[in-house]
C-alpha cells in the first residue's frame, strides 16, 4: 500500500472545489498532510531510499524515509519573457511579472497590449483561462468598430454522399495521458473494438485531440473509406466540436460522429476498480459504435442571432461585463434589483495593493450610466425568461410594470454576500465585527480605531465546514491588509490572526511577509 505524504506550511486550496479535493485526498485516499518546514533531503547509505529531515509545528526535528520525493516548484518568468517585455516596452514589477492594476488585471502598462496567465502572476489553469477570456474581450472592445471587416469564410469541401453505403466505422481510443490509461486498459479496449460489427479500423492515441492526430484521422478516413467515426476519450462538451470539424474538413458530414466518454464517466469515477472500469469502457465503446452505425447525415438550419445582451447584477462584475459589451458595440440592458449600482464593492475600503475601491467604483458606475449602448433597469427583477441561445425573450419587472426585452445572450453576475455568523458573539457584542463592517470604519476614518490596543482576526468563520465546504478565498488577504491598517493607526497595538491555513496565494505572499 502506498504511503503518500505532503509536507507543507499552509495548504492553499483556495480555488473552486479545491478544498473538497484536499479533503478527499486526506479522508478517502489516506494522504498524510504534515505541517512542517523541511530541512533537507539526503540519500540513505546502502539503499535507494531518500531521507527527509523536517521540523514539526512544536519545533521537534524528525526524519522519514521515502522511495520518491517530488518537489513543488514555484513559478518565475523566463529570461526570454523578460527580454520580450523590454522589446515591447512593458513594465514589470519587482518579481518580474507584468505590472497591472487590480481594476484592469489584463491591461499592461502599454495601451493595446493585454496580459493573462502566468506572465501576469502565479496562478493555476482555471484562473488563467478566465483571464484569457477577459483579455480577448478587452481586445474586442478596442476592435469593435472594425468587426467583420477582415472576416474570411472557412472553405470546406463538398459533402461526400454516403447514400447506399454500408457503415464503415473507425474507432479511436484515447489514453488522455494517464487520465484514462492510468485506470482503463486501453489496448484491451482497442482490441475489443475490432470485434464489433461495422468496425473497419481501430487505433489508440496518447492524445486523440492533438493536432497531429487530427491530421492522422483525416488520412485514415480517406485511406480506409470510413463513413462514420467513434472517438472514445473525454467529454463531448469540450472536444466534440473539434472532431466534428475534422470530419467536415474532408467532406464527411460532421454528424456521422459519436463520442464515448470513457474519462469523466468511467476512469475518473471508477479509478478504484480498473478491471470493471475497463469492462465499462468496452460497453461505452460498443454502444457508441452501435449508435453511430445508425446515424444519417444532418443539415444545419441557419437562425438569426439577436445582437443584444442582458446582464443581471449591478455589482463590479456586472458593470465590467456591461461596459465591455457596450464598448464592443452591442446594446446591453443591465438589471439590478436594488436602487443603486456598485454592489458589495461599495462596502470595501482598498485592494490588497492599496488602491481606492470607492473611487474606482464611482468612475465605473458613471461610465456605464452614460454609455449610449446601455439601458439601466434599477429596482427591477426578472419575471420570465424564454427562448434559446441567440434568441431569448426576457420580461423585466419593476414598480412601473413590465417590459419585454429580446437578446441573444445573458450574463448572470448576481454575486454573493458576506455571511452573518452565529458564533463568537457576533451580533451580540459591538466589538465583534465582520470584514465589511471594519472596512466601513476605515472608510469613515473612525477615531476609535486608533485607540485599539489589542485586535484579533479569526479566519474561516463559516467556511471550510460541512455547510460551506470551501475556502472563501478573499478573507486571508483582507485580514492581512486590515491588520496592517490597524498597526498604522496605532503602532503599539497587538494584532493577532488566528488561522488554519494562511492563504496569501501568488503575489499576496508579499503582503504576508510585510
Amino acid at each position: 500500500k502506498l504511503d503518500a505524504a505532503i509536507f507543507y506550511m499552509d495548504m492553499r486550496t483556495h480555488g473552486k472545489d479545491f478544498e473538497r479535493y484536499y479533503n478527499r485526498a486526506k479522508d478517502e485516499h489516506g494522504v498524510r498532510f504534515i505541517r512542517s518546514r523541511v530541512h533537507s533531503v539526503e540519500p540513505v547509505a546502502g539503499s535507494d531510499d531518500l531521507e527527509i529531515t523536517y521540523v514539526t509545528e512544536d519545533g521537534h526535528s524528525q526524519t522519514e524515509t521515502y522511495d520518491l520525493v517530488v518537489l513543488s516548484i514555484g513559478m518565475e518568468t523566463s529570461a526570454a519573457v523578460q527580454d520580450l517585455s523590454k522589446r515591447l516596452d512593458l513594465k514589470l514589477n519587482d518579481q518580474h511579472f507584468c505590472e497591472h492594476s487590480s481594476f484592469e488585471p489584463v491591461s499592461s502598462s502599454r495601451p493595446g497590449i493585454f496580459v493573462c496567465g502566468a506572465f501576469q502572476g502565479p496562478k493555476d489553469i482555471p484562473q488563467a483561462v478566465v483571464e484569457a477570456s477577459a483579455a480577448a474581450a478587452a481586445a474586442g472592445s478596442l476592435l469593435g468598430v472594425a468587426r467583420g471587416t477582415l472576416t474570411r469564410q472557412k472553405e470546406v469541401p463538398p459533402q461526400i454522399s454516403i447514400a447506399g453505403q454500408a457503415p464503415r466505422v473507425g474507432v479511436f481510443v484515447c489514453h488522455c495521458g494517464i487520465n484514462i490509461s492510468g485506470v482503463v486498459n486501453v489496448p484491451e479496449v482497442r482490441d475489443y473494438a475490432r470485434s464489433l460489427p461495422f468496425v473497419e479500423y481501430v487505433t489508440d492515441n496518447l492524445y486523440t485531440c492533438s493536432q497531429d492526430t487530427q491530421v492522422s484521422i483525416k488520412d485514415v478516413i480517406q485511406k480506409h473509406k470510413l463513413n462514420r467515426i467513434v472517438v472514445a476519450a473525454c467529454t463531448p462538451r469540450t472536444h466534440e466540436n473539434l472532431f466534428q470539424e475534422t470530419l467536415a474538413d474532408i467532406g464527411l458530414n460532421k454528424y456521422l460522429f459519436e463520442m464515448a466518454n470513457i474519462r469523466n464517466q468511467d476512469s475518473w469515477v471508477h479509478n478504484a476498480d480498473p478491471e470493471k472500469a475497463t469492462q465499462k469502457a468496452k460497453d461505452l465503446v460498443r454502444m457508441a459504435v452501435a449508435k453511430v452505425a445508425l446515424l444519417e447525415p444532418l443539415q444545419e438550419p441557419e437562425l438569426s442571432v439577436t445582437q443584444k445582451a442582458l446582464v443581471i447584477g449591478g455589482g463590479v462584475a456586472g458593470l465590467v461585463a456591461t461596459k465591455n459589451l457596450a464598448d464592443q458595440g452591442y446594446p446591453v440592458h443591465l438589471v439590478e434589483r436594488s436602487e443603486s449600482l456598485g454592489g458589495q464593492a461599495l462596502k470595501l475600503y482598498r485592494t490588497w495593493q492599496g488602491e481606492d475601491i470607492g473611487g474606482y467604483v464611482a468612475k465605473l458606475v458613471d461610465s456605464v450610466k452614460n454609455h449610449p449602448q446601455v439601458t439601466l433597469h434599477l429596482a427591477s427583477t426578472l419575471a420570465d425568461v424564454e427562448g434559446f441561445v441567440g434568441n431569448f425573450k426576457t420580461t423585466i419587472q419593476n414598480s412601473g410594470g413590465t417590459e419585454v426585452y429580446e437578446h441573444g445572450v445573458a450574463i448572470l453576475a448576481t454575486g454573493g454576500k458576506e455571511l452573518r455568523p452565529q458564533e463568537y458573539l457576533y451580533g451580540q457584542d459591538a466589538r465583534v465585527l465582520s470584514h465589511q463592517e471594519l472596512d466601513r470604519r476605515f472608510m469613515d476614518n473612525d477615531p476609535a480605531l486608533a485607540q485599539v490596543n489589542t485586535a484579533v482576526f479569526i479566519q474561516c468563520v463559516g467556511s471550510r465546514e460541512p455547510q460551506r465546504p470551501y475556502c472563501s478565498r478573499v478573507c486571508c488577504t483582507h485580514s492581512l491588509e486590515s491588520a496592517m491598517d490597524l498597526k498604522k493607526r496605532n503602532s503599539d497595538a497587538d494584532v493577532y490572526i488566528l488561522y488554519r491555513d494562511l492563504r496569501s496565494y501568488g503575489e499576496r505572499e508579499l503582503l504576508y511577509k510585510k
